[in-house]
């Protein structure tokens, strides 16, 4: 008999498990030239995509701590999709993603003028106020303006939200 202090043999389920051979089974019926499918080829398809993706990932993560980013971003792919050749096939589906440097330009340059615009962000570093950064009002004014709102009703003066009630 088993002893209840061993623990038991049973392999625990990976909840990172992800296949998808379900999906990549439909995915390979849908084309009108293929017949039957065997069971095994969309669990090797599925078992293909993971280490795919596992070696896309560690490529971006290498790249990331290479460069000393905390955040991998669509540029962050784009490098290493144009730089590694195992991943040279899909140049094509990043080339539309704008190089960070030409976005900035792009985003910072007015209409006409060559003035790099002032965004929320920096002006809020630069003042020291982060809630204005988001356009947000301060917590103090968004207080004032809650008691102006509750005291105008008070004196019955009309909110467009009055007119629907009605």
């Amino acid at each position: 008999m088993a002893d209840a202090d061993q623990p038991t043999t049973k392999r625990p389920k990976r909840s990172n498990d992800a296949r998808f051979p379900a999906r990549i089974k439909r995915l390979i019926q849908a084309d009108e030239e293929v017949g039957k499918v065997a069971q095994a080829t969309p669990v090797l398809v599925s078992k293909a995509l993971e280490l795919f993706l596992q070696q896309l990932v560690q490529a971006l993560v290498q790249d990331s701590q290479a460069r000393n980013v905390q955040k991998i971003s669509a540029h962050t792919l784009k490098r290493v999709i144009n730089t590694v050749p195992t991943f040279d096939f899909l140049s094509d589906l990043v080339q539309h993603v704008p190089d960070p440097i030409q976005a900035q330009d792009e985003a910072s340059i007015v209409e006409g003028d060559q003035k790099p615009r002032t965004t929320a962000a920096t002006s809020a570093t630069a003042t020291g106020s982060r809630s204005s950064a988001r356009g947000r009002k301060p917590v103090a004014r968004l207080a004032d303006y809650a008691t102006e709102e509750g005291s105008a009703k008070e004196a019955g003066a009309k909110d467009e939200d009055d007119e629907y009630d009605a």
